[in-house]
């Protein structure tokens, strides 16, 4: 008999079970979510598959301050808007995604340096924000990431550099007056690595210490190629022992696992992924989506896993940190399911 491409086998060994509902597969542990955009909800083929299979949506980046209000005071919320009406057409939760992030603040924020106008630009577009959405979106990325990477607990963006680390309080405090019932986080990446899992852990300390209201931490989890689990049962359990949830908040496991200097300065980055060996990665990475949703399962304190993104072709990591094909996802960009996708609705998968 004539054996097929291993690629081909894998995607047409799917079959009837890749079909089960990814949030119905994992409903009595967690809620299973995706980072959408406004425009994809529109085309039926993708707004089907989101609905089908997630129980809730976060904006990619239509919630940030530049797509909200790029001018202080003008907001345009027009994309935020239709994706809570898709959500709650569909009976989805919404996560917010993300007040505060220094990569995403218009210039009007910081403008004249003056802490105590910074304070009440930031606080009046938090009251505005959270408020529009108050008890239809059930929890926001407050400040996203704040921890450094290497030199100080506190990352040294504009915002720290304004206003030191009050901006992070100011935050907390203001979303939590605006919506006193909505869950606030802390999100950000690389908690699987110690280090910076000790920075994060540091900041959160300190705001909870000072009665700053934070009630979880959300680990974006950007994994690659060859990762190892242990971090990220670490970074849980750690969270849970301060008395925290957590919700892994971007998954997705890229087809590489470049060194630094490719994220720092574009060098030393690994070719893109040979079409012969693409379905080896896709083997490797259903494993590893079902170990991470294996260890989320396991752990009462993980109340939700989202995907950074529906399907291959929609992915950032497609351009980051360089140009590139990749394939991080649960679906192809022919919105066909993968591999990992298999791995984790069917229990008896084996690659």
């Amino acid at each position: 008999m004539k054996r097929l491409p291993l690629f081909t086998a894998l995607l047409g060994a799917l079959g009837a079970s890749a079909e089960t509902p990814l949030k119905q597969t994992y409903a009595d542990a967690f809620g299973v979510g995706v980072a959408v955009q406004a425009a994809q909800l529109d085309r039926a083929a993708e707004g089907e598959l989101i609905a089908r299979h997630f129980g809730m949506v976060v904006s990619e980046y239509q919630m940030k301050a530049n797509v909200l209000a790029p001018r202080e005071g003008a907001y345009d919320w027009s994309a935020a808007d239709a994706i809570v009406a898709f959500a709650e057409a569909n009976g989805m939760r919404v996560r917010g995604h993300a007040l505060v992030w220094h990569q995403s603040t218009p210039d009007w924020f910081l403008e004249g340096g003056d802490p105590a106008v910074i304070r009440t630009r930031l606080e009046t577009y938090i009251r505005d924000v959270v408020t529009r959405y108050r008890g239809r979106i059930f929890a926001w990325d407050v400040v996203n990431e704040a921890a450094g990477d290497s030199d100080g607990t506190y990352r040294e963006n504009a915002w720290y550099r304004a206003t030191g680390k009050d901006y992070i309080d100011w935050a907390f405090k203001a979303a939590r007056q605006a919506d006193p019932d909505c869950l606030l986080f802390l999100n950000d990446y690389g908690t699987e690595r110690r280090a910076k899992l000790e920075r994060v852990l540091a900041v959160v300390a300190d705001l909870t210490d000072r009665g700053i209201p934070v009630d979880g931490v959300g680990h974006q989890f950007h994994l690659g190629r060859g990762q190892a689990i242990t971090g990220i049962h670490e970074a849980l359990d750690a969270v849970a022992k301060a008395g925290l949830v957590s919700h892994i908040t971007e998954l997705d496991v890229s087809a590489y696992n470049d060194p630094g200097s490719c994220y720092v300065n574009q060098t030393d980055c690994q070719p893109e992924l040979a079409e012969a060996e693409v379905a080896g990665f896709l083997a490797e990475q259903a494993n590893l989506y079902r170990a991470v949703f294996t260890v989320a399962q396991d752990r009462p304190s993980v109340h939700a896993v989202l995907t950074w993104g529906l399907h291959d072709g929609q992915s950032w990591l497609n351009n980051f940190p360089v140009r590139r094909s990749n394939h991080p996802l649960l679906f192809d960009r022919d919105l066909k399911p993968k591999p990992a996708l298999q791995a984790l609705v069917d229990p008896a998968y084996e690659r």
